[in-house]
């Protein structure tokens, strides 16, 4: 996910967090600079991402650990056309 992208989304949820007073305490300041939801939202959403991708390959690893031997014995498909 690039830093600067931005999510935009119709319907807002609620959420609670428990967050150490010392880092409410030096963001405090900074409200006015930065919208610490959307931050919030977009490491949300990497997280998500990246512990759904990590479910996905745990679900399929045999299925890949196959694949893999299956290339390892008959070659990529296509490499009959490489030209280099």
């Amino acid at each position: 996910m690039h830093p600067t992208k931005t999510y935009i989304s119709q319907r807002k949820g609620r959420m609670q967090l428990s967050i150490s007073q010392e880092v409410l305490d030096r963001i405090e300041p900074l409200r006015e600079e930065v919208n610490f939801s959307a931050e919030a939202e977009q490491l949300f959403s990497a997280i998500a991402e990246r512990v759904e991708r990590q479910k996905w390959v745990e679900r399929n690893s045999d299925a890949l650990r196959e694949h893999g031997k299956v290339i390892a014995q008959t070659g990529l498909a296509g490499t009959e056309f490489d030209r280099l």
